[in-house]
């Protein structure tokens, strides 16, 4: 899998002092947590510089420029290091390379240099050793490795040139303030307004202070765009080639109110890394075990409380967590906590392998979020890398490693020849191991674990209890070590993986070559193999015990919820306008062409990954689209991954405010929630909005669109709209099928009973109807997870809620409602019953159209034949009809076993006034993509761009 590359720069007004390379930490792990590798380019601590400079001075004010620039190189040398430590007490393997090591070699002045050329290959073998690697700024070398530096600035400059040679997915330079502002925010008069985006040549025209003209050149030069803005935020400046768009003025969101549930080990680290961070995080209340218990960490007495269940249902927190550990106290306040709506971090995998399943139903149904990353691999961002790769669409065949720190440090210990019980009192000694080991030796955490990734990795319930285990004080480890051959090493191996008879999973210790990628980890160190079905393998790893590693998981699941909740900032409106509209924004060498927009716009696709994301980009694609004209957005987790794109691949790009910078057409699919937030930037971005979500479907200024049916409100409206909603995938099948009769004959109600594919679901359930059948068919329960009912050899009431008065249920009421507005008639009856079937894709429908006027059937089938968007499949001699798999892949639906209803009256001629119908519709093409992008043609008829 190609990993995406960021490049950070920390500068010395963000790294000030050693309190602050925490930050830096902090920073860099979110984007490892995201799947990416990470290159950190650092300035010199606060004032280093200039205590350097003037030091140098002292001896001479003529000093020798090589000698100069050695002294002051120290301070990014010092801050580099500095910064490696900090990585490894985090539990985060990282490196320093320096200008020599890398061949970063410059060109002019010795204190005033330029970058020219570095070796990139160095770069890549550090990436491939681990995840981070730290290049000190400021410094180069030239052409006999004497060190040069590259004047003010020069560590935006370093990571600028470092970006661009290597190919990097980012490039963020953390400072101090937030973003580039039009003028200087502290200075009297009109109030600064902050650039969402901003061109080179405007950049050019700011003073200077945040980002250097020189700097800004050499992005200009390269292509590359650049983003500034503090630690942990999203909504940063864009500086690149588009237009110049502000931020609306928006209040300071408060800090995330935290209650703390133990001051342990791992809780006295984690209230040790937020309570300096008090513009993000308030601590309201710390919970303990006994408060008279001494503790390693300064907690304010005022917060101590003694029950951590009632400190988890106090009113007014957003999150609780969950650190007491153990399974009876820590389940009781963790419930009390969702119940209560709030969101809840753990790293108790004890605590989510008993109880996980109920757990994440409750954050669900009371609206908020279980995040526990910290119970698996510790900083080894284990469950974040399967998650990844399932929203990429992979489908993992298997999982192996070494997932429990404790036991491999005590297993590298008993190799170098000290005793088991030695090798325990040393883990215990430097925190990897509890005053009772059991549960590590005994393999049971293992298991624990295991069973999360079973249930992430393949959307299956396993309890650990099942899990085939073999601890270390079984007589199979010393058996192992009589056997060892030169070059193995024995590891504690968990591994999970589909077969036939489902999924098979153990822990045990085995014998591993030394080319295996579990045999050079050491000491608490955790490692991952994810295997996918096309056998490319996933390898991750990380600290995995320990107080510094689980406290850093803890706390990126802090800043993951706080970026979430952050508040939206609203797009300004000050932009250019033209008659009273906003003008759109193109690059010089753009020409909008007068075609279909869908075949020559510069698209957007929001939600890239999921099922109908993926079909979009397939139509896309078949249609001839260069992929250069598609702008592929999903989560932060999945940028800079690749996915398909016909026989190329397109790159993902974290889906941000700034994201539609040069787009005309923007095709949401994803969810309602994503649409409100984003859609309205999309369109002030002058982007075209085509939303397949339910959030603007019933608003009364927003057309609801079915091309055959209504796609004249687009084509012959006086000011064509740029936010177009896109109906459900049921009720497109619907009213595509019926809409023929209706415009013959008319229709005055419908009864229609909808067999739906798992795929309308998503990819998740797709998932889960493969694995279940696999499991029944090898006679085995097939465990619910995503459903709540089994889905395979089973059908089941839509999984939507349903209403307690009138008994329908969200899809139900959503064919209802929108085909009113679609059809024009508020008060058409109609009466749908929504069933799941264990389908993989394509919707089929069952419906009886009652006729305003009643028609033969050969009238019946001339209308139909006249008709566009259907196709009739209607043999009776062969009994040969509509079905899904017929359906599948095709833009058309498919209609058959046309006949009048049996129990209505027949007419002179054989008419009828009621007509049974069997319609098939492929849900993400016509239900979905096709329609969207039939839509985006009709815009483009209308002359939107």
């Amino acid at each position: 899998m190609h990993q995406p590359l960021t490049v950070l720069k920390f500068g010395g007004s963000v790294l000030r002092s050693e309190d602050d390379l925490r930050l830096g930490v902090h920073e860099a792990y979110r984007w490892l947590r995201a799947g990416s590798r990470v290159v950190v380019v650092v300035s010199a601590f606060e004032g280093t510089t200039d205590r350097l400079l003037s030091q140098a001075r002292s001896y001479s004010e003529n000093a020798d420029d090589k000698a100069c620039a050695l002294l002051l190189a120290t301070g990014e040398f010092t801050t580099a290091s500095l910064l490696a430590l900090a990585f490894a007490r985090a539990g985060v393997k990282a490196q320093v390379l320096g200008p020599q090591a890398i061949g970063l070699r410059t060109r002019g002045q010795g204190t005033n240099a330029d970058p020219a050329s570095v070796d990139r290959r160095v770069i890549d073998r550090g990436l491939e050793q681990s995840p981070v690697v730290i290049i000190p700024g400021f410094v180069g070398v030239d052409e006999i490795n004497q060190f040069t530096l590259l004047g003010r600035g020069g560590s935006d400059l370093t990571a600028l040139f470092l970006a661009a040679e290597l190919g990097a997915t980012r490039c963020r330079l953390i400072k101090d303030v937030d973003g580039l502002y039009d003028r200087d925010p502290a200075l009297p008069g009109p109030p600064a307004r902050r650039f969402r985006s901003v061109s080179w040549e405007t950049a050019l025209t700011l003073d200077g202070g945040v980002i250097q003209h020189k700097a800004v050149l050499l992005a200009r030069a390269r292509g590359l765009s650049i983003e500034v803005g503090s630690f942990q935020r999203s909504d940063v400046t864009l500086v690149g080639p588009g237009s110049d768009v502000f931020y609306a003025p928006a209040p300071t969101p408060a800090p995330l109110r935290v209650a703390l549930l133990g001051a342990g080990t791992v809780g006295g680290g984690v209230h040790g890394l937020i309570d300096p961070l008090r513009a993000d995080f308030e601590i309201t209340r710390v919970a303990v075990r006994s408060a008279s218990s001494p503790r390693d960490t300064a907690i304010a007495p005022v917060l101590v409380t003694e029950s951590p269940v009632k400190a988890a249902a106090v009113p007014g927190d957003d999150v609780v967590v969950e650190l007491i550990g153990g399974t009876d106290a820590a389940y009781h306040a963790v419930r009390a906590a969702l119940s209560a709506g709030k969101h809840v971090v753990t790293a108790n995998k004890a605590l989510i392998a008993a109880h996980g399943t109920e757990l994440r139903d409750l954050a669900l149904r009371a609206g908020g979020s279980l995040r526990y990353s910290a119970a698996v691999g510790g900083a080894a961002p284990l469950l974040e890398s399967v998650e990844t790769l399932r929203r990429q669409g992979t489908h993992i065949e298997s999982v192996e490693g070494v997932i429990n720190g404790t036991t491999n440090f005590v297993l590298d210990l008993v190799q170098s020849g000290i005793s088991l019980e030695d090798a325990i009192k040393a883990a215990q000694e430097r925190g990897y191991a509890e005053a009772d080991p059991s549960r590590d030796l005994d393999a049971i955490d293992a298991a624990e674990k295991l069973s999360l990734l079973v249930f992430h990795a393949f959307d299956a319930n396993l309890r650990w209890e099942d899990v085939s285990r073999t601890g270390l004080r079984d007589q199979t480890l010393g058996e192992l070590l009589a056997r060892r051959r030169e070059g193995q090493v024995v590891r504690l191996i968990a591994s999970a993986r589909r077969t036939p008879e489902g999924i098979v999973a153990s822990v045990q210790p085995r014998l591993v070559d030394a080319s295996h990628p579990l045999a050079s980890i050491s000491g608490a160190e955790n490692r991952l193999v994810i295997t996918a079905a096309d056998g490319v393998a996933t390898v991750v790893g990380g600290t995995g015990a320990g107080r510094w590693p689980t406290a850093q998981s803890v706390v990126a699941d802090l800043f993951d919820l706080r970026r979430q909740l952050r508040a939206t900032l609203p797009p300004s409106t000050h932009r250019p306008t033209e008659n009273g509209k906003p003008q759109r924004a193109h690059p010089p060498s753009v020409e909008i062409e007068t075609r279909p927009v869908a075949d020559s716009a510069r698209l957007a696709v929001v939600g890239a990954t999921g099922a109908v994301g993926r079909e979009v980009l397939s139509i896309l694609s078949s249609r001839g689209i260069p992929h250069s004209r598609v702008l592929a957005l999903a989560s932060e987790n999945s940028a800079g991954t690749w996915i398909p794109y016909g026989d190329q691949r397109v790159q993902i790009e974290a889906l941000q405010d700034q994201s539609f910078r040069g787009a005309e057409l923007a095709i949401f699919a994803a969810s309602a929630d994503i649409a409100r937030k984003f859609a309205p930037l999309a369109v002030a971005a002058g982007a075209v909005v085509v939303d397949n979500s339910s959030a603007f479907r019933l608003d009364p200024r927003i057309p609801l669109i079915v091309p055959e049916i209504n796609g004249s409100h687009i084509t012959a409206a006086a000011d064509p709209p740029r936010l177009i909603a896109n109906p459900n995938c049921s009720t497109v099948i619907l009213l595509t099928a019926v809409e023929p009769l209706r415009r013959s004959f008319g229709v005055t109600s419908i009864s229609v009973a909808t067999y739906q594919a798992v795929s309308g679901a998503g990819l998740a359930a797709m998932d889960e109807l493969r694995s279940q059948t696999r499991r029944v068919l090898d006679g085995n329960e097939p465990s619910p997870s995503f459903f709540k009912e089994p889905c395979a050899f089973n059908v089941f009431s839509h999984d939507s809620d349903v209403d307690a008065n009138t008994g329908l249920n969200v899809e139900e009421r959503k064919i209802i409602d929108e085909a009113r507005k679609i059809w024009g008639d508020p008060a058409l009856p109609i009466t749908p019953t929504c069933i799941r079937v264990p389908v993989l894709r394509a919707h089929t429908q069952a419906i009886t159209v009652r006729l305003a006027t009643p028609a033969t059937e050969a009238q019946v089938r001339a209308a139909y034949a006249a008709a566009t968007g259907v196709s009739i499949i209607d043999d009776r001699p062969s009994n040969r009809f509509p079905t899904p798999l017929l359906a599948t892949g095709r833009d058309d639906v498919l209609v058959g076993r046309l006949r009048p209803d049996p129990a209505a009256n027949v007419g002179p001629g054989g008419s009828s006034d009621s007509w049974c119908l069997l319609a098939c519709g492929d849900q993400l093409r016509k239900g979905a993509a096709t329609n969207a992008l039939q839509i985006a043609d009709l815009l483009a008829l209308a002359e939107i761009t």
